[in-house]
């Protein structure tokens, strides 16, 4: 009990100091023309976005400007005083400015985490309030939920069948809108290109001829009063740097409003649109000073900024947020097709059918081979997408549900309903159809065409369940744990819940079908553990490429002394990776890739390759391996297939162990020989009989005829 009256002191202490920082902030603001303060702080902000080397800043940045612009909007235009005023002050009154806002969302955001009851009296977690928790907060204080091009390309695909609608309704289509928001954002970051380099420019030419004055007495080129010369000769040439440095960057800051502001008829120029398209689009995307509610003091989560996120003052315009263009553009045309009673019920089957068609093209474009099913019935159910390949099968349903903004605000009855239709509902779909597939060698489904289609589902092994949908939903994905208190899933049936955006990404990064299959396998195994905590589907990925979502060194060090370990996040080589590839950045990134040397990965994509039934499996079981493991089964193939080579002869090895994160025993036989009948049967033989004799969980017997190449003849798998 005195621990929760502590916590309540430094919540109360907390908002005092937040409405003590408000009411300064209310004072600074009110002293400056409101586009040069907005202009600035989103100036600030976009620089540390473009520099992949920044820091991270306590708050959010993007946040700060969207938040600050608030402030500015409850109040009616002014064109400001203090930066003619009090010039010296400029640039300290601006830093100011920003810090109270980072301060502001900062102890906010402790506040609102506080909010929610994510501890019960007996200490255990409640799944759902943590993950109310977790949505909130991402939505307070996250923005771009992927990466800009492939947003654009998400947009573009999903509503540019509706063009003429928009057209006629909103005055604009979706490509034109896209085209807009492009110039907007590179029309803004050239500008403030062009702000940095006339800094530096102008500061030095200023230094050049005042340190020429200072040797010659020639006079400058600008004037300066004879005094104000006499007194730059007695300063050293630091405080000259120094000097001029600065008053160049206070000119910028007051001219920064003007600089970073547009008008419709100059983005209608660089794009060659027509005017009244521009118009229309800002029209539908601005606010105007004197429209915030004046009672707006705290952050929100859902603001006015989210659906219009210009800000106007006559004719002229400036973006705060840059982020906020292309979230506000999908708000935009879904809302317009969901409150036309004509058009709900189609668009919604469409995102549907569009979500499906998109991530089966990621999923086949990773995976190559095997069986593709769509929009399957079957008497009492239906599958979004199945696909076998080997002995995997991928079970997969798709769920175009927006998410609610009450939802995204933390309420509890509404998350609790998007569980029940993106989770609940998606898992059992999948599962049902598994029940009804298993160990029917012709088990009847119907397509979307009312065709018959008959499945044999003897084949596969290995489950996957896949809950795939349109937004970023990691705060549910990440916080759900094998053994949730929510009462989902069985280990068994674990599924991987993700975005199509984040689908998107992580086929991109996997190198062939065996790192995609075991990326859903670690994944699983990552989630029986209670105490690792993630924040970003993207974030275990990354763990995957780095070390296959190990983490046996943590466990047996110091797992049990903790009660939660918080993964680092990952996002920043992203980041940098496509921002070159978006070509942001001039400098070369590379993408992640999976840690194993390149002999093991030559080895796996042979595997993959060799059209056996079981090549897959031990493709997959090869990337399990730890390094030491693997270097030994790549030491020992080089010496038999040496000897192969030499005499003609079989030559094999055989190696064990167990692994300590599932508890599974594993046993692996690779023999090299000729490509005859007899000495394949006697292989077949051999194997069968060793596994009964000395039986684990996985036995793998691969039979390599090559003498310097892979080349497979059979491969056998025995599972207990």
């Amino acid at each position: 009990m005195e621990q929760f009256e502590k916590i309540d002191e430094i919540v109360a202490r907390i908002t005092n100091e937040i409405e003590q920082h408000i009411t300064e902030l209310h004072s600074k603001v009110r002293q400056y023309g409101p586009f040069n303060v907005i202009a600035n702080t989103a100036f600030r902000n976009q620089l540390a976005l473009l520099n992949p080397e920044a820091k991270p800043v306590a708050g959010s940045l993007s946040v700060a400007a969207e938040y600050l612009s608030l402030i500015c909007l409850k109040f009616p235009f002014t064109l400001g005083v203090r930066e003619f005023t009090r010039p010296h002050d400029v640039a300290e009154d601006l830093h100011v400015i920003n810090e109270l806002c980072l301060e502001i969302i900062q102890k906010y955001t402790m506040i609102h985490h506080h909010r929610f009851h994510v501890y019960k009296p007996d200490g255990k977690v409640s799944d759902i309030q943590h993950i109310a928790q977790a949505l909130s907060s991402e939505e307070l204080l996250v923005r771009n939920e992927t990466f800009e091009s492939h947003h654009w390309d998400l947009l573009e695909e999903l509503y540019e069948r509706y063009d003429d609608y928009f057209k006629k309704e909103l005055g604009f289509t979706i490509k034109e809108a896209i085209r807009i928001c492009i110039t907007i954002a590179d029309l803004v970051n050239k500008r403030m290109q062009e702000s940095i380099t006339q800094l530096k420019e102008s500061s030095q030419q200023m230094l050049k001829e005042i340190l020429a004055y200072k040797k010659t007495r020639k006079k400058p080129q600008q004037f300066y009063p004879q005094e104000m010369l006499d007194a730059y000769c007695i300063w050293d040439d630091r405080a000259l740097e120094m000097h001029f440095f600065e008053s160049m960057a206070t000119y910028q800051m007051v001219m920064m409003g003007d600089r970073l502001s547009f008008t419709p008829e100059l983005i209608a120029e660089e794009e060659s649109l027509e005017v009244e398209t521009v118009r229309s689009f800002f029209s539908r995307l601005s606010l105007g000073f004197g429209e915030i509610n004046a009672d707006f003091s705290e952050p929100e989560i859902m603001h006015p900024l989210k659906d219009r996120p210009l800000i106007r003052h006559e004719n002229q315009y400036i973006a705060p947020s840059l982020s906020l263009l292309d979230y506000s553009l999908d708000r935009l045309f879904a809302g317009a097709l969901i409150k036309d009673g004509k058009k709900q019920a189609k668009y919604m089957e469409t995102r549907h059918d569009y979500l499906m068609e998109k991530g089966m093209e990621h999923i086949k474009g990773v995976l190559k081979g095997g069986q593709y099913y769509t929009h399957l019935k079957y008497p009492g159910g239906e599958m979004d997408g199945l696909v076998i390949l080997g002995t995997n099968s991928f079970f997969i349903e798709a769920k175009g549900h927006r998410i609610h903004d009450r939802a995204k605000k933390g309420y509890i009855d509404r998350l609790e309903n998007h569980i029940d239709d993106l989770v609940k509902d998606s898992h059992y779909q999948a599962t049902r159809t598994k029940e009804y597939l298993t160990g029917n060698p012709a088990a009847v489904f119907e397509d979307k065409q009312g065709r018959k289609v008959t499945i044999d589902g003897t084949t596969f092994q290995n489950s996957f369940f896949i809950s795939l949908t349109i937004e970023s939903i990691s705060a549910i994905s990440c916080n759900l744990k094998v053994d949730n208190t929510l009462g989902l899933f069985t280990k068994e049936t674990f599924p991987w819940i993700v975005s199509l955006y984040d689908l998107r990404v992580i086929c991109e990064h996997m190198e062939g079908p065996a790192y995609f299959i075991q990326y859903l396998h670690r994944r699983k195994e990552f989630f029986k553990h209670k105490k690792f905590k993630v924040l970003d589907e993207l974030d275990l990925l990354g763990y995957y490429l780095k070390r296959n979502l190990r983490f046996d060194d943590i466990i047996q060090e110091r797992y049990d002394q903790l009660s939660g370990i918080l993964l680092e996040s990952m996002m920043e080589e992203y980041n940098k990776y496509y921002l070159y590839e978006e070509g942001v950045t001039k400098k070369p990134v590379q993408k992640l890739k999976h840690y194993s040397i390149q002999p093991v990965k030559t080895l796996v994509r042979a595997l993959e390759e060799s059209n056996l039934k079981f090549g897959l499996d031990a493709a997959v079981q090869l990337l399990e391996f730890g390094s030491k493991t693997k270097k030994q089964i790549l030491d020992n193939i080089a010496t038999i297939k040496k000897r192969f080579k030499r005499d003609g002869y079989n030559h094999d090895f055989r190696i064990a162990g167990d692994d300590n994160d599932s508890g599974k025993s594993w046993m692996l036989s690779y023999w090299t020989g000729p490509h005859e009948e007899g000495f394949v049967e006697y292989f077949r033989k051999h194997i069968s009989e060793t596994c009964q004799r000395e039986p684990s969980n996985s036995y793998i017997a691969i039979l390599d005829t090559g003498k310097n190449e892979y080349r497979f003849a059979e491969i056998l798998l025995y599972t207990s």
